[in-house]
């Protein structure tokens, strides 16, 4: 019995009120390679390393603790003995760091954990500046109707300012207003996301009865998108970027 099937069996018999849900998502992506300018320039063995780097994606997974009012996110990166550091570190940067996510609805914040430059820091945004466009589009994911939901928004890194585009499918069915990397907000949990060319499915559901213990939040320090420029030009002079 596969993951996704064994996670709706579960649901089924799952019909008492829960106090928190623990959720995990399987993690895929297509051969990025293609994206590469000047590809049949590239070193073979530079490619190769890319593409184990894209197998190492597929092989995580991303967890999720919530409550209806709070939730954490992060992606399970533990090193696997038979592989390098850098096709490693490629992985990670390609799923946007070893970034973690706190939100919370009453407040209408997400928080984002990240490493800047050498620091621990964190941003802070609202979770209606997501602005998802909800479409009546649906499908049918395991024994549950999902609807499709959009967003799209501008992003800032050193290769310049880029437009990002986010597709969800999310269930009214499971009332938890979350999904992976700090999404949230739709009437119902994510249980599909494509964000660019990274793909998250759930493959399994826990309905908790006890109260949740969150995990602890990192020790780090509050910072604007403003600084966060400021901190990349710092560190642009000081390394001759």
């Amino acid at each position: 019995m596969n993951k996704l099937l064994i996670f709706f069996v579960f649901i089924v018999f799952s019909q008492t009120p829960s106090k928190h849900i623990v959720v995990e998502y399987d993690i895929s992506t297509s051969e990025l390679t293609a994206n590469i300018p000047d590809v049949d320039k590239v070193p073979k063995s530079v490619i190769e390393s890319f593409k184990k780097s894209f197998e190492l994606i597929n092989q995580m997974t991303t967890s999720l603790v919530a409550t209806k009012s709070e939730g954490y996110c992060w992606t399970t990166n533990e090193v696997p003995n038979d592989v390098s550091t850098s096709e490693y570190e490629t992985a990670i940067i390609m799923l946007g760091g070893n970034d973690k996510y706190y939100l919370n609805l009453n407040k209408d914040i997400v928080n984002k954990y990240f490493n800047a430059y050498g620091e621990k820091v964190y941003t802070e945004k609202k979770i209606k500046d997501f602005n998802w466009v909800l479409s009546k589009d649906s499908k049918m994911i395991g024994d549950y109707k999902c609807f499709k939901a959009t967003l799209t928004y501008e992003v800032e890194n050193l290769s310049g300012v880029h437009k990002k585009k986010v597709t969800a499918y999310y269930t009214p069915e499971i009332n938890y207003s979350y999904g992976p990397m700090g999404y949230g907000g739709l009437p119902g949990l994510i249980i599909e996301l494509k964000d660019d060319k990274i793909t998250y499915v759930v493959n399994n559901v826990k309905f908790k009865d006890e109260d949740l213990k969150f995990p602890k939040l990192p020790k780090s320090k509050l910072v604007t998108e403003k600084e966060l420029k400021e901190m990349y030009k710092v560190a642009k002079a000081n390394r001759g970027w």
